[in-house]
């Protein structure tokens, strides 16, 4: 019995499928902690990262994206060059994120947009609530 297929050949089509998995997975989580981020002025929106091998440390306040189609095509442009066994990384910088995750919201002008310390539009956080969202999509 022979290789129907040159070994180097499956190899190629073994990363190529990888590679559109993880880009799959890497746009599902994108989008799901997009549109799970509250919405004021859309900057904490328009704050989040994707990118490819290393993490992206940049933070800027005048980048507001509030319908994130903007936070998305970006990310989906930077999922063009992904290459295989390479590591996606998203992440947010804003100064604002770990209150919107854990609820640690205790400001007085912060309570009308917050309930028990958690922001009224995202209650339990969006990453780790979009991350078990594409754990049971991805199984």
């Amino acid at each position: 019995m022979g290789w129907t297929l040159n070994p180097s050949e499956f190899s190629k089509m073994i990363e190529s499928d990888l590679t559109e998995r993880q880009r799959a997975i890497a746009l599902t989580a994108l989008t799901g902690i997009v549109s799970q981020s509250p919405v004021d002025k859309g900057v904490f929106r328009g704050s989040h990262n994707l990118s490819i091998g290393q993490p992206d440390y940049n933070y800027n306040p005048n980048n507001a994206d509030k319908t994130g189609q903007a936070t998305i095509s970006k990310g989906i442009s930077k999922l063009n060059g992904l290459v295989p066994f390479t590591t996606v990384y998203i992440q947010t910088n804003a100064p604002q994120a770990m209150k919107i995750e854990y609820g640690t919201f205790t400001e007085k002008p912060e309570t009308v947009k917050t309930i028990n310390g958690y922001s009224k539009q995202a209650p339990k956080g969006l990453y780790s609530l979009t991350f078990q969202l594409v754990q049971e999509k991805y199984k």
